[in-house]
Formats: structure tokens, C-alpha cells, sequence
């Protein structure tokens, strides 16, 4: 039965990773250079225009690498500098073919909806595919600092498109794993990349406390998939963290089959993995012991600034319960950041950010607001906290 849900819910993608993404033998010093860009048409809305990108980034261990992603501007933007909004996508797998821009349809839950209006308020969308999805490997999956720093020398790269021209103000928008990397973008803009600087920051249902999430993940059906991602990118990524060490004999085929397929949705993985009954725990140990639940730590991001953070959860979320959430935010609090959390009762994982959402018109106005410079909210104090 454990098989039967990586069968169903994962599938192989049926593009091939073509010549666009392969790039120089040697990746181009400094991070955030545009090095390839193309006209783009999939999923395109008629009244925009859009463009496949290549560019130079940063790993987490500070070696060079490769990103790509799109840049969609409307037709009728008027010329002059355009405000960015950046978009930070969930989870699509490990492998290099589940790269978002190589999809039929690219574009998830939380971005789809709103296309129309990014392109009525003259937006330029960035959205990068996140290292290792098109472009070589290893895919930094939920591994912060990596994620990050491709989502902001996406934004360094759309910069340098001659077709378009991007102002100097930036609003992120992600959705679960991408809410996760908005967080971490976040945290780490300041030292890494000063030049971008961020008006405001959405978290939509994010990966945010990692051991919680982890603990979570070995006890509901379909989480074991989030897990094998973390555990083949964890094992990719850290020389200390072994995946052997962690999982059960049964399971490493499951890890290995997660590791080499996409992601249809998150939601529809655990309705699916539900409803069949799966039930073997993936994991032989507690995630948060050893190696793994130090690298864990290192990847939950508790950094504190001045950037506005808007931090959106679905009460009825099967895969980040909304204590898990409530948790990290107040802790967040604690320490003294200043944040807006909303929750939005009986909406699951992707349903917070899919449908007639009332935080998809939320989100316009909030980054209305913060791309004029409006006081971004603090609610803190509902929390708890104090200051």
C-alpha cells in the first residue's frame, strides 16, 4: 500500500529537460546574471507577455549554480519602471523535470487566480523555478538559504531583460514550500542582497517551524512524500545527515520513487494517500534527533527585520496545522517582529489561496498598500505579545 500513493498522486512530467536549461559548462561568476532569457507562451494569458529566463545564483554552501524561471509583464503596462512581484511556488518534486516553467500549466494555487489582476495593476511577475528544477541539481528542497537566494537573483536577473524595466520595489508572494522560501527570502535579503529590497512579504500556509513539520509528516497519509523530499535534499545537501539513518527499510523505495517524480497538488496527495488507507510510518527514527534535527533548526527561519510580513493559514490545513503555525508565529512575536497572521477558518493547504478566497483579494490590496508605502498591520498583540 505505501507505493500506492507515490503511484497516484506522483507522476512522471512529460517534458524532457531541453538545451534552455543546461547553460555554459561554467556558470558565470556572480549571482543574479541574466544568461539567457526566450519568449514564453505557455499558460500566458492573452493580454501579457512573458519570457523564460536563465541566470546565475548561489547555493546554500556558497557555490555557483544555475536558475531559471519566467517574468510576465501585460501588454498595455505603461512604459517606465514596473513594481515586482515576485512569486515563490509550492511544492512541484525533486527531480529536474518538475521545474514549474517546463509544465503544462505552470502556474499553481495562489498566483493562477490572481494573474489577471498582477497584470491589471502593471506588475512584473518574477517567477523562479528554485535550483534543481530545470536547471542541475541537487533541488535545495526546504533548505532555506538556498531557496532564497534564487528567488532574489530571480529578481536581479528579470532586471537585466531589455524587453522590460523593473523598478526597485518588490513584494513576495508563497504559497507552502513557498511560503517557506518567502520567509527565508526574507531573512536573508538584507546581507545577501541589499540591491533588492523588499516592500512586503506574503507567507501563505509556509513550511515554517521544519522539526514540527517533520514530526507531522511521519504520522499523516501522503506526508511520507513531503518527508522523501526532505530527506534525499537533506542527504544531498549535508554530509552529516544520512538518509539510511532515518528510514525504515520498507520505505526506501518509496523515497527513492518520491525522489524521481512530480507532484501533482499537495492537497490532493493526502485526500488521495487518505482514502487509501496508508499507514507504514516512513521514518525507523525520531526526525528531530541527530543530524538531521540539527539541520532541521538550521532551516526554520526565526530571523527578525523591518521588512512587512503578512503570514496567511487555513484553519482546516492537513499538512501545516494551524498550531504548528500559531507556534512559530508567536514565537516570531516573542522575539520582536512586527507581523500580520490571519487565519482563515475551514480552508485546507491549497484552498486558502485557491477559489473565492478572501485572502486572494486580501492579497492585492495588502500589496497595494506596501508598494505606497502604507503601515503594514500588526497583530501581535492578539497574539499575546506585546511591545
Amino acid at each position: 500500500m505505501a507505493m500506492l500513493v507515490v503511484g497516484i498522486s506522483l507522476h512522471r512530467a512529460s517534458p524532457s529537460v531541453d538545451a534552455f536549461y543546461e547553460g555554459p559548462k561554467a556558470v558565470p561568476t556572480g549571482a543574479g546574471r541574466l544568461v539567457r532569457a526566450e519568449p514564453f507562451t505557455r499558460g500566458i494569458p492573452d493580454t501579457a507577455r512573458a519570457w523564460r529566463i536563465l541566470y546565475t545564483t548561489t547555493r546554500a554552501d556558497g557555490r555557483p549554480a544555475l536558475g531559471s524561471g519566467i517574468v510576465m509583464l501585460g501588454k498595455n503596462a505603461p512604459a517606465g519602471p514596473r513594481p515586482v512581484l515576485a512569486w515563490a511556488h509550492g511544492t512541484s518534486g525533486y527531480a529536474e523535470v518538475c521545474a514549474p516553467s517546463m509544465f503544462a500549466q505552470p502556474w499553481g494555487s495562489g498566483i493562477r487566480q490572481e494573474l489577471g489582476a498582477i497584470i491589471r495593476h502593471h506588475w512584473l511577475l518574477v517567477a523562479p523555478d528554485y535550483t534543481g528544477l530545470g536547471t542541475p541539481g541537487p533541488h535545495p528542497y526546504l533548505i532555506g538559504r538556498g531557496e532564497g537566494r534564487s528567488m532574489l537573483d530571480a529578481v536581479r536577473a528579470a532586471r537585466q531583460l531589455r524587453h522590460v524595466s523593473a523598478s526597485k520595489h518588490t513584494v513576495l508572494w508563497g504559497l507552502s514550500q513557498g511560503g517557506g522560501v518567502a520567509l527565508w527570502t526574507r531573512q536573508i535579503q538584507p546581507t545577501y542582497a541589499p540591491d533588492v529590497p523588499l516592500d512586503g512579504v506574503t507567507a501563505i500556509a509556509p513550511t515554517s517551524d521544519m522539526s514540527a513539520l517533520a514530526r507531522h509528516f511521519n504520522d499523516i497519509p501522503g506526508g511520507m512524500v513531503f518527508m522523501a523530499f526532505v530527506l534525499t535534499a537533506y542527504s544531498a545537501a549535508y554530509p552529516d545527515v544520512r538518509e539510511q539513518d532515518y528510514v525504515t527499510p520498507a520505505a526506501q523505495k518509496v523515497v527513492k520513487g518520491a525522489s524521481q517524480r512530480c507532484l501533482r497538488t499537495a492537497e490532493s496527495l493526502v485526500a488521495t494517500a487518505a482514502s487509501h488507507g496508508i499507514g507504514p510510518p516512513l521514518l525507523s527514527h525520531e526526525p528531530t534527533d541527530g543530524a538531521l534535527g540539527r539541520r532541521l533548526r538550521q532551516n526554520t527561519p526565526m530571523g527578525t527585520n523591518d521588512t512587512p510580513l503578512l503570514v496567511a493559514q487555513g484553519g482546516a490545513d492537513r499538512l501545516v496545522p494551524v498550531g504548528v503555525q500559531r507556534a512559530y508565529v508567536k514565537a516570531l512575536c516573542a522575539r520582536g517582529q512586527r507581523l500580520d497572521y490571519r487565519e482563515y477558518p475551514g480552508r485546507g493547504h491549497g484552498g486558502v489561496a485557491r477559489g473565492n478566497a478572501p485572502l486572494l483579494a486580501q492579497l492585492i490590496t495588502w500589496t497595494e498598500d506596501r508598494l505606497v508605502g502604507e503601515p503594514a498591520p500588526d497583530n501581535c498583540a492578539r497574539l499575546g505579545h506585546s511591545r
